[in-house]
C-alpha cells in the first residue's frame, strides 16, 4: 500500500497487542483540556451492564480524572489546541488489577465518535459535554432485548 500526504508530515503508530477486557473501557469527553463525561463503551450499540464496574464506578471516575490531569491533558491539548474546536474524545482503559490506565484512542469530539450514555442531540448532555461539571455514565441495567434466548 502507498501512502501520500501532502503538506502535514503522517505517521502511524503500531504498538504492542494488550487483551483487555471491555468492561473497563470507556470513552472520555474533553472540552477546554477539561475532562467532562467518561461513559462505559457500547458495542454495536449494545449497551450492557457489567456489575464489577458499577461496583467500582466511584474510583474508576477518581483515577480517569487523575489519568488525565497527570498523563493526557498536555500531550493532547499540544495537539487539539490548534484545531477549529477545543473538544475532543479519547477512548481509554482500566486495568483495575494493576491499576494501569492505557490510551486507546483520540477522536474528534461529535463527528467520528458515538456519545455511549451520552446522547448528543440531547441539549442537557451536551451541556455536561461541553461545560461539566464530570459525570460518569454505566449501565445500571441491560436491557432485555439485548439478550438473545435459545
Amino acid at each position: 500500500m502507498k501512502l501520500e500526504v501532502t503538506g502535514e508530515p503522517c505517521g502511524i503508530l503500531v504498538r504492542e497487542w494488550v487483551d483487555f477486557d471491555p468492561a473497563f473501557e470507556f470513552r472520555a469527553f474533553v472540552t477546554n483540556n477539561k475532562l467532562n463525561g467518561l461513559s462505559q463503551m457500547a458495542t454495536m450499540d449494545v449497551i450492557l451492564h457489567y456489575p464489577q464496574v458499577v461496583a467500582v464506578k466511584d474510583i474508576v471516575a477518581q483515577k480517569a480524572i487523575e489519568f488525565f490531569n497527570t498523563k493526557l491533558k498536555d500531550p493532547l491539548s499540544a495537539i487539539t489546541s490548534s484545531g477549529p474546536s477545543k473538544s475532543y474524545v479519547v477512548d481509554i482503559f482500566y486495568e483495575l488489577s494493576t491499576d494501569t490506565w492505557y490510551l486507546v484512542e483520540l477522536n474528534p469530539f461529535k463527528t467520528s465518535s458515538s456519545g455511549h450514555l451520552f446522547q448528543y442531540h440531547n441539549d442537557h448532555d451536551m451541556d455536561i459535554l461541553l461545560n461539566g461539571p464530570f459525570e460518569i455514565r454505566l449501565a445500571e441495567t441491560t436491557s432485555s432485548e439485548n439478550i438473545e434466548n435459545d
